[in-house]
């Protein structure tokens, strides 16, 4: 039995472009869905914390960032600007 070509290409056929776009977008939805479900810690009925406990959970989360953006920019010295989109 002859296989036939599906119109959607394969994983191994996808360019490194493709790739990063694909991976970019499932990962960076993730982290924003993550960051989302923090707010659920703001219900002061439910849990106990301090605006120092604010600060450092924010300030760790936007450094961590920080470092990923830098990574990119490094690795990005052409100046180039990166978009999401295929």
């Amino acid at each position: 039995m002859k296989k036939t070509k599906t119109s959607q290409p394969s994983l191994f056929d996808e360019s490194k472009r493709q790739k990063f776009v694909r991976l970019a977008n499932a990962r960076s939805s993730r982290a924003i869905r993550a960051i989302q479900s923090l707010r659920h810690l703001a219900n002061k009925r439910s849990y106990s914390y301090n605006q120092h406990d604010v600060d450092l959970l924010f300030d760790t989360l936007a450094g961590e960032v920080g470092k990923s953006r830098n990574v990119f920019i490094d690795n990005n010295k052409s100046g180039d600007i990166i978009i999401l989109k295929e």
